[in-house]
């Protein structure tokens, strides 16, 4: 497994895993991730999904850099976009109107370029990705005994003590577009048109999303 280091960028939330990150057995540079994109879709176009968890500054990047290379990509899927719903659905006071989300708001450029590319996208809008990590399913994770469940008890209880919202139960939104690329079934999608809200917000071509609800 390769894992690549894209542009740096500033970082908005107080909340970091730094700490943690700083123990790995293997230091070792990263390669560019924005150059590893790029040959990925060169070498195999129309065969590569990019699956978007994080603010788009990579697309952004990756525009910039070599045009042509994001258009040879078979889709994007991501996680990002605020369309009926916004923040703490399922909470004691959701919000029942949009919000601004995260990865979007952190780099909508991104999201634009993006949809002016025209290179199909499956977008997970908070919607239906407000999916809680319950203290049941946490204890049932935790106690598995793998490297894999271990990290994630370390990485669970630095975010409930350091994260400035003062939560305790994590919210699983990255979780619900990968777990669609391995079963679509789990979450059917339909087809809209969006843009992304900017400035001088544009049409932008049709792109498919889930249901709410």
């Amino acid at each position: 497994m390769v894992v690549a280091q894209g542009p740096t960028t500033a970082n908005t939330v107080p909340f970091t895993q730094r700490k943690w990150a700083i123990g790995a057995a293997d230091t070792t540079p990263a390669p560019d991730a924005i150059e590893f994109i790029r040959e990925q879709a060169r070498n195999r176009p129309g065969e590569i999904t990019l699956i978007a968890l994080a603010p788009l500054s990579n697309i952004e990047a990756l525009q910039r850099r070599d045009p042509e290379a994001l258009h040879k990509l078979k889709q994007v899927v991501l996680m990002g976009g605020s369309i009926y719903a916004g923040y703490n659905q399922g909470g004691a006071l959701p919000n029942a109107r949009p919000s601004a989300e995260y990865n979007v708001a952190s780099a909508p450029q991104g999201l634009a370029l993006l949809l002016e590319s025209r290179v199909p996208v499956k977008m997970f809008p908070l919607d239906s990705t407000q999916v809680k990590f319950d203290e049941v399913r946490r204890d049932r994770l935790f106690a598995y005994g793998s490297p894999a469940s271990d990290a994630l008890a370390l990485l669970y209880h630095q975010w409930r003590l350091f994260n400035s919202w003062g939560q305790i139960t994590p919210t699983l939104f990255d979780v619900v577009p990968v777990v669609w690329m391995l079963q679509p079934s789990a979450c059917p999608l339909t087809r809209s048109r969006r843009r992304a809200n900017q400035t001088s917000p544009s049409a932008y071509p049709s792109m498919k999303m889930p249901r709410s609800g």
